[in-house]
């Protein structure tokens, strides 16, 4: 073995010690900052926690009235379990694992404590907030005596008492009065609120439990047990890692001075490559491509002539001892590549197709050479590559098209199909080539339209038309086909092309369609005649109803008692109220069938109309209706919308607040395409569980006794707006006062018609 192997081999050693303890420390020093990232997420981790159980005693002391601050540290202390645990989830060492998962379950089982926490303070609030409500109505419905009265309060006072301390001599002082309260009446609203006191009493108790639950979870001190354990094992990992640097510095002198005697042996090599280089030059200047030659330092060797020419940024920077690097970011800088950022940054290819920016195509080929250099060489494939182009180009758009194409030559016979006409027919492409197109036929067209098909394709004409034609599997299909000639430069028809495309589901739909149609006519037609029958025949019995039972009030009303005065009155009621309902179902029913066509209406003009026919209620009610300026104009019909702002506007004033007069605002707004409405009141609201019921027809929220009316009004409304395009919804958002807010859309329709088309 001469000086160069042992060289060589003394590099190798300790190249490959150095990597390998390299790798190890570097492997070691990622593991360092993971650890210290998971020191980190345990602090977060840490004081989320600390975070939680101080949101916890305050919910524990009903002093949160929401839980948006739990429910975010909550999320927080998630967030910060979830990353530590991903961070964690590579490690090997068992005693830590073990100890994160007891945490993780700690702190599962604290989470879930916190969840039945916030809903029985939750509960608690409602009970507490509720309570003295149904006692003051107990004691307003003046069925109680004074006792009965003093003993409700004291349960009142008692149960705030009980939910402020959350003590047990308060708690039993509570259940004491409770079972007073039991044992001196028996009234139905005492008992109600007794059994309301006594559940509150139950889960004021269990608050206690399930907060001394959470105060012994212990996953607190598990997470300390885990931080240990950490500890310990990241000042494991630092003691490695000064082992590790030392060893490293050691093979690095070591390496440098194996170097020291590279070097000497790596001139001798380049002047070798240099005689080499002189010999090959006057070889290659005659070649057609342009060559280049560069040694193991990625240095230019040598280029032929061909390189300027084919490269004209590198013109006279070429030469011997440029460094390829260098080069190629020149010839980067320049633009003269396209898509440069696409150019290999080393020798890493045998081959690969590159374009510039003049709209040349170059191949670049490398070979390596024996001395740890490279060759590379460049030819021009710019008229080969275009003419490829073109033809996959076409190809491409052929394969790729969603619509079944086949081409068949001058006697009919199948040569080429894409994948759709295989996806629609069911036919593989094999099993269709070299057939006709007959192998489609499905016996449902005449054969004088393919006759007139051959006429007008063999004259040079293009055919289009539908044909109904068979799968593979047995089922017809439609397409819309159209089949032309492809001649060839001496205007030869050489081959015919036929474009498809399934229509059979649109001619399905099509049939569907007129289906419905016919359904619809006679299902309206048959909505008239119900709705003929229900005027006239069903209205006649009530009016016979109704007149003789004010016929026997006027001739036997002085021989009938009062009881008997009344049931007639309930009857007259009755009848009067069924036949006001009858007429609503009538309205409701022609709501979108019974109407003019839709015209340009002012809404304006539809307030005011409303306003005439509600004159004397408004006056009645003294109501005040303020009317926005800027009310639109949109498409529709003028009697509908009068009807719906009427029943609006009407509902405002009879569900009025008994201790203030009514006030009601319409105002409208553009919102893209809509105008959006609003009817606001001050009258008594609306739950908001309600919001939908509302618009149910027959949906009533108050006894007869209480309001009049059939139920039927808003659900009117809703179709009368649905008629227009639009919708209707109560607005439960929380607002400012009390009342309700009905809004509606209707579409815009007309352009420009009134300034402001913003939302105010």
């Amino acid at each position: 073995m001469n000086g160069r192997h042992m060289v060589a081999a003394a590099l190798l050693l300790l190249g490959v010690g150095a990597g390998v303890t390299g790798f190890n420390l570097l492997m070691l020093r990622g593991r360092l900052e993971r650890e210290h990232g998971l020191d980190q997420s345990m602090t977060r981790l840490a004081e989320a926690e600390t975070g939680l159980d101080a949101d916890m005693l305050r919910v524990a002391a009903l002093q949160v009235q929401d839980y948006d601050g739990v429910v975010r540290t909550t999320h927080r202390l998630e967030a910060a379990r979830r990353a530590l645990e991903r961070s964690s989830r590579d490690e090997d060492d068992a005693a830590l694992d073990e100890t994160a998962q007891a945490y993780g379950a700690a702190l599962s089982d604290k989470l879930e404590l916190v969840e039945n926490l916030k809903s029985t303070t939750a509960f608690l609030r409602n009970q507490i907030a509720y309570v003295p409500f149904a006692v003051d109505r107990a004691i307003a419905a003046d069925h109680l005596s004074i006792g009965q009265t003093r003993l409700l309060g004291d349960v009142s006072a008692q149960m705030l008492v009980y939910h402020v301390t959350g003590g047990e001599q308060a708690r039993l002082r509570l259940l004491a009065l409770l079972r007073e309260v039991r044992a001196l009446s028996g009234h139905p609203d005492i008992t109600a609120i007794a059994d309301l006191v006594e559940v509150y009493a139950r889960q004021r108790a269990g608050l206690s439990q399930l907060m001394r639950a959470y105060d012994h979870s212990g996953s607190a001190a598990r997470l300390e047990r885990w931080r240990e354990l950490f500890a310990q094992r990241h000042e494991r990992s630092e003691i490695r890692v000064l082992w590790l640097g030392g060893s490293l510095a050691m093979f690095c002198l070591a390496l440098l001075a194996a170097l020291g005697g590279s070097m000497v042996q790596l001139y001798r090599a380049r002047v070798s490559a240099q005689a080499a280089t002189h010999r090959l030059t006057d070889a290659i200047e005659t070649m057609q491509g342009a060559l280049a030659l560069y040694d193991g330092d990625r240095r230019l060797v040598l280029c032929n002539r061909q390189c300027a020419d084919f490269f004209p940024p590198l013109a006279g920077k070429m030469r011997p001892g440029a460094l390829y690097d260098d080069l190629l970011a020149e010839l980067e800088g320049s633009g003269f590549l396209k898509d440069a950022a696409d150019q290999p940054r080393g020798p890493d290819k045998s081959s690969w197709v590159q374009r510039t920016a003049d709209g040349r195509c170059y191949l670049f080929s490398h070979a390596p050479m024996a001395d740890g250099g490279f060759l590379r060489l460049t030819t021009d494939l710019t008229e080969q590559k275009q003419a490829e182009d073109e033809l996959l180009r076409l190809f491409t758009a052929v394969e790729q098209s969603p619509a079944a194409i086949l081409i068949t030559d001058v006697s009919g016979v199948i040569r080429y199909v894409n994948p759709w006409f295989c996806r629609v027919s069911g036919y593989a492409a094999g099993e269709v080539v070299g057939q006709t197109p007959r192998l489609l036929k499905s016996g449902m067209v005449s054969e004088a339209v393919y006759g007139d098909l051959w006429r007008t394709i063999s004259g040079g004409g293009v055919w289009t038309g539908e044909l109904c034609n068979r799968r593979k599997n047995g089922d017809f299909f439609w397409e819309n086909v159209s089949i032309s000639p492809v001649r060839n430069d001496q205007d030869e028809i050489i081959s015919y092309v036929g474009v498809k495309s399934d229509i059979t589901e649109q001619k399905r739909l099509a049939d569907q369609q007129r289906q419905v149609v016919l359904e619809l006519e006679r299902s309206n037609a048959e909505l008239e005649q119900f709705a003929y029958v229900v005027s006239h025949d069903l209205r006649e019995p009530l009016r016979m109803v109704s007149s003789y039972v004010s016929l026997l009030a006027r001739r036997y009303g002085e021989r009938l008692d009062t009881e008997a005065m009344e049931f007639i009155a309930f009857a007259k009621d009755g009848a009067r109220r069924m036949d006001k309902l009858i007429l609503d179902l009538l309205d409701y029913s022609r709501i979108g069938r019974v109407s003019q066509p839709f015209e340009p209406v002012s809404m304006a003009d539809v307030l005011a109309e409303t306003r005439l026919n509600l004159e004397a209620v408004i006056e009645l009610a003294a109501a005040r209706v303020s009317i926005a300026d800027d009310l639109p104009t949109v498409l529709g019909s003028r009697s509908e919308l009068v009807r719906l702002m009427q029943n609006l506007l009407g509902n405002a004033i009879k569900y009025r607040a008994p201790d203030r007069p009514p006030e009601i605002a319409v105002s409208a707004w553009r919102d893209g395409a809509l105008w959006c409405f609003e009817v606001k009141d001050n009258g008594i609201g609306i739950a908001p569980d309600y919001a939908e019921r509302v618009f149910g027809i027959f949906q009533r929220l108050h006894a007869r006794d209480e309001y009049e009316g059939t139920g039927i009004g808003l659900a009117v409304c809703r179709k009368i707006v649905h008629h227009h395009g639009g919708r209707i919804w109560l607005d439960t958002t929380p607002a400012e006062g009390p009342g309700c807010r009905f809004r509606f859309t209707l579409p815009v329709g007309l352009e420009d018609v009134t300034p402001g088309a913003e939302k105010v």
